[in-house]
């Protein structure tokens, strides 16, 4: 069923990273044109001119998010899964490097909390935002509150915090609302990347549910782990609960892993270039979660009065 619903939507992505995050190269300009074509035609497209150059990660999740809202429309159904597969093929390439000089992944130790509490008291106390990267932030942190109603759905359910919900569809899928929020894979079939075979709901996708629905219940499927670790959100709990949703191999490592402190004062190289593979020339290229929840908690003071340090 998921087969035939992405029938004649493959694609073969070639992508590039930019401070504006992925962006379409040459083997997909055909089809990003295109999505654009369509986007602008069924009204879908902000009333600004976009600026010249390459289809980037941010445009075809906008593309993406107002076709699912109004799937009903002629059109924007199709739309929606053709942007979305896209997005997937994207992100996945824009998270897995095939150059690295890679060495053999070392399996992840048990942390417990109150092994790591001090750890990351004391990074937060005194960890810099990277200023050159202030208006990135700012630019995801703005699209993440625009979708505030999305992730609170899901917290409702999950009882994961929507900003908390929010950074993670950042960081694992680029904010595609057609893609797992587990890793971005293409939501109208069972995850293909780490983790593997979810939801482990049959059948997938779900009969009779909106493009909307599904894409919920994936992200509450997602968040089953990170719910199991914690309740409290505090920065503390918050960090060890992410970075243990993640896996502690960059802490084994001897290193800040980036998928938290990237774009910090705490992080310089060193990570997975692809799951399971840790590379000491790694250099992640997205904003760590943390960075994210610092700049999202200066735009919200509601977050602000959660996400704090614990006395």
């Amino acid at each position: 069923m998921a087969t035939l619903l992405y029938a004649g939507l493959s694609t073969r992505a070639l992508a590039q990273v930019t401070g504006d995050g992925v962006v379409v190269g040459a083997a997909n300009k055909e089809e990003a044109n295109s999505i654009l074509e369509t986007a602008a035609r069924l009204g879908l497209l902000p009333d600004e001119p976009r600026p010249a150059g390459p289809v980037s990660a941010f445009e075809l999740a906008d593309i993406i998010k107002a076709a699912v809202q109004n799937e009903k429309r002629n059109g924007s159904g199709v739309l929606a899964r053709r942007a979305g597969l896209l997005l997937s093929e994207l992100t996945t390439q824009g998270r897995e490097s095939r150059n690295e000089d890679i060495s053999e992944p070392q399996p992840a130790k048990p942390h417990p909390f109150k092994d790591m509490r001090e750890y990351y008291t004391n990074l937060a106390n005194s960890v810099e935002l990277d200023p050159v990267r202030a208006s990135e932030l700012r630019k995801i942190s703005e699209k993440i509150i625009a979708s505030k109603q999305y992730y609170s759905d899901v917290a409702k359910i999950s009882g994961i915090p929507w900003y908390v919900v929010g950074s993670l569809h950042y960081r694992e899928a680029s904010l595609n609302f057609m893609g797992h929020l587990h890793n971005g894979d293409p939501l109208l079939m069972k995850t293909v990347h780490v983790p593997a075979d979810r939801p482990q709901i049959a059948p997938w996708p779900p009969r009779r549910s909106s493009l909307r629905q599904i894409w919920q219940i994936s992200a509450v499927d997602a968040l089953g782990e990170l719910r199991a670790k914690t309740s409290k959100w505090t920065i503390e709990r918050t960090c060890w609960a992410l970075e243990g949703y993640n896996g502690y191999g960059c802490f084994d490592h001897g290193i800040n892993t980036p998928y938290l402190w990237n774009y910090t004062n705490k992080y310089s190289g060193g990570g997975y270039a692809s799951d399971g593979h840790y590379s000491e020339s790694y250099k992640s290229k997205q904003a760590g979660l943390y960075s994210l929840l610092l700049a999202l908690s200066e735009m919200d003071e509601a977050i602000k009065k959660t996400f704090m340090l614990e006395s």
